[in-house]
């Protein structure tokens, strides 16, 4: 543990319950035998304070000439002060100790308080990169990653990660998996991949589940374990590649000249527009949703139960639990990201 580290976990807020509360009970002792001497003795109140602490310290004392009844104040003190610093005393050792033994104590307190989250299980090249966008785009992540490197690596730019295995039910719990809304199983294995989306899957049957395939043949078998989308980079490269060779101004256009996608060489996103009862009353169609945002297109249309609509007819009447898939400049969604959160 770092010496910030440990200046931290010496701040009495920073601390966990128990430590706190036998802080308190140290303190009220204090007090009380401050506020007992100054009574019954008349001393100041710093004479006072000081023979409290050197009772508790049992440094013993011969200069202070105390009346029967200070003495017998004092045996009260003692009897019960010494006790309670030592428990305080024993709280805090013990919560220094562990946070510096479980550093991940921090981050577990951090996971119980959060909901919605996206779990990234692999946090390698391609891991780092989702959760680059995912952060970009203003989302809360949660990373897994068996390598103690990496795992320090991404913790000390201030991200959630466990060191762990992310096929284990164990580690998928500590990271929240039921209350998240995706899990990406990015790791370098197909194998791995496919157990960690077997073990989310039987965890949380309704997340979102999204699995890397290095092989095109382990799609079918990323499918089978539960994962809704395969993304295999072979593919996307391969397209990426293609589009620069036989179209490269449209290319361009969605990505950067060196092939990345980033906010400043591609400021076009595509966001989805929820439908709620809120909103409904204000669109009741696609052509009144396209009125109040002419800078924006709607691309897609998707009913609430039902498969998505690609070009949606402009007289497309829309009701709560429908969405619109919107394409627009980055500036003209963050707007409309902020409707749809208020």
């Amino acid at each position: 543990m770092d010496s910030e580290s440990l200046i931290s976990c010496l701040l009495p807020w920073r601390w966990d319950r128990h430590p706190r509360r036998a802080f308190v009970m140290l303190a009220s002792v204090v007090t009380i035998g401050t506020a007992g001497i100054h009574w019954i003795e008349g001393w100041d109140v710093w004479r006072s304070f000081f023979f409290t602490l050197i009772t508790l310290t049992t440094v013993g004392y011969t200069e202070y000439d105390i009346s029967p009844a200070g003495e017998r104040f004092t045996a009260l003190i003692l009897i019960g002060g010494i006790a309670i610093a030592s428990y305080c005393l024993a709280q805090i050792v013990e919560f220094v100790a562990n946070q510096s033994a479980f550093p991940e104590r921090k981050i577990m307190h951090q996971i119980q308080h959060l909901s919605g989250h996206h779990i990234v299980c692999g946090a390698g090249s391609m891991g780092s990169r989702v959760i680059e966008r995912l952060e970009a785009q203003g989302e809360v992540v949660v990373a897994i990653d068996i390598d103690e490197g990496i795992v320090q690596k991404h913790r000390d730019r201030g991200l959630i990660v466990l060191h762990g295995d992310a096929t284990s039910d164990v580690m998928l719990h500590q990271a929240g998996v039921e209350r998240a809304q995706s899990l990406a199983a990015a790791t370098a294995s197909d194998a791995v991949n496919a157990m960690v989306c077997l073990s989310a899957h039987a965890l949380a049957p309704d997340m979102t589940l999204i699995a890397r395939a290095h092989a095109i043949e382990s799609e079918t078998k990323l499918r089978r374990a539960g994962a809704q989308t395969v993304i295999s980079p072979t593919i996307y490269g391969g397209d990426g590649i293609a589009e620069f060779m036989a179209r490269p101004d449209t290319a361009r256009v969605m990505f950067g000249d060196d092939g990345t996608d980033t906010s400043i060489s591609n400021p076009m996103r595509i966001f989805e527009f929820d439908i709620d009862a809120g909103t409904q009353d204000e669109f009741v169609s696609v052509a009144d949703f396209e009125s109040r945002h002419p800078t924006l297109t709607v691309v897609a249309y998707r009913p609430q139960h039902g498969p998505f609509e690609m070009k949606p007819d402009a007289r497309r009447e829309l009701h709560p639990g429908d969405s619109l898939m919107v394409a627009g400049l980055v500036a003209d969604l963050g707007t409309l990201r902020v409707e749809n959160a208020a």
